[in-house]
């Protein structure tokens, strides 16, 4: 039997695009679920957050501060998490939650990034 003949394709077709739809409303609506509360976060929340959770409440800080804020691409991020514009500057910024100090060579993946990215501050 050939689908598109007994009508069974159309309906087919449309199912699989409101099933599309309905798990991108649904992603999205999670995203913004989750963007409401890193915002509504305060310092005292930042000890339980992950690695990811950090960035956002950092991004969401920073853009209340007026900064332009640009996640780079995970894995070959250079040593920078966000890039931050303000004016006409463009700083790297690396993300570290951490319990302890953060060592040297953080420090120095983020200055090869700030060159990478050529931004002005690190």
């Amino acid at each position: 039997m050939v689908l598109w003949q007994t009508g069974s394709f159309v309906l087919s077709v449309a199912a699989g695009i409101a099933a599309f739809l309905l798990i991108v409303v649904f992603i999205l609506g999670m995203e913004g679920t989750k963007r409401k509360r890193i915002r509504q976060a305060g310092i005292h929340d930042v000890d339980r957050m992950s690695g990811k959770a950090f960035e956002l409440f950092l991004e969401e800080r920073l853009k209340q501060d007026g900064y332009k804020v640009k996640q780079t691409a995970k894995g070959a991020d250079y040593g920078v998490d966000l890039l931050l514009q303000k004016d006409k500057t463009i700083i790297a910024v690396q993300a570290k939650r951490y319990r302890s100090n953060v060592g040297v060579k953080a420090v120095q993946e983020v200055r090869s990034g700030m060159d990478y990215y050529q931004a002005d501050k690190a």
